[in-house]
């Protein structure tokens, strides 16, 4: 008989909540959680060091479309990600956050530039 088993919150989530003032909070309201967010970015560059061979890089691609924050486009930026955009404003956002042009993929309606 198997038993349910929630999964583990990362030590890093609980640190984040602490240092947030939850009692001002408004619903519905984002709370950055910078530990979190940084420990998640540093994984997936790390696995995606991991997977790489010399025939085969894997490169990450953080979607600005999913999450424009640009604190989230920055930790993306200095993980070593790409980054996906389907508008201009996309691509000046990177840009401006200090994506190099080349660091940029083109995707949905921008694919067509």
């Amino acid at each position: 008989k198997t038993r349910f088993q929630a999964p583990s919150v990362p030590a890093s989530f609980i640190d984040d909540l602490e240092k947030s003032d939850l009692q001002t909070v408004q619903t519905p309201a984002s709370i950055f959680l910078e530990n979190t967010a940084t420990e998640s970015f540093r994984k997936a560059a790390e696995t995606a060091r991991k997977l790489s061979t010399d025939d085969l890089r894997i490169t990450n691609a953080y979607s600005i479309k999913t999450n424009p924050d640009e604190r989230l486009i920055k930790l993306a930026l200095d993980s070593g990600f790409l980054a996906e955009t389907i508008s201009l404003l996309e691509v000046k956002k990177a840009i401006e956050v200090g994506f190099k042009p080349e660091q940029i993929i083109l995707n949905g309606p921008a694919k067509g530039w």
